[in-house]
């Protein structure tokens, strides 16, 4: 028997509050859960026909289940581009430190060999210098070229 258009929107329709209500004719009352794979069979028809034909109904049953997919959809695709953007700014920031810290760990390389060649000339007695002896030598100079009387 081939229903017209009309005459399953209502059988579908139908389908629904016997569901609802606890009261199904064509599956178990243990089976009787909101779902549109239920309301097909309860109603006689396809799921992919409620899918398909009648989409306003399939989120109307989405709807009775809290599950609308396009409000569901459309808010993890939200909370998928914040994270994103949250991630790029995290990553930027690591990238940020990680170069701030191969600058420090070289200005610190550069100190502690500084700090250990004053260290040795501090330690000996006998090390002069450069600057030292270039201003003793330019200081012998001036006396030398100086005239005695």
């Amino acid at each position: 028997m081939r229903r017209n258009k009309h005459s399953t929107r209502d059988e579908i329709r139908r389908a629904i509050q016997r569901i609802e209500h606890g009261r199904p004719k064509r599956i178990g009352k243990d089976r009787c859960r909101m779902n549109i794979s239920t309301v097909a069979r309860e109603a006689a028809v396809s799921a992919a026909s409620i899918h398909n034909t009648y989409p306003d109904i399939a989120e109307a049953i989405r709807a009775k289940t809290g599950k609308t997919s396009r409000s569901t959809l459309d808010a993890e695709r939200l909370e998928r581009k914040r994270l994103i953007e949250l991630l790029r700014l995290a990553r930027e920031r690591l990238k940020t430190a990680e170069r701030d810290i191969r600058r420090i760990a070289s200005e610190n390389a550069r100190l502690v060999t500084e700090n250990a060649v004053l260290k040795a000339k501090l330690a000996s007695r006998n090390v002069v210098s450069l600057g030292e002896i270039s201003s003793s030598r330019s200081a012998s100079a001036q006396n030398a070229q100086t005239p005695t009387r």
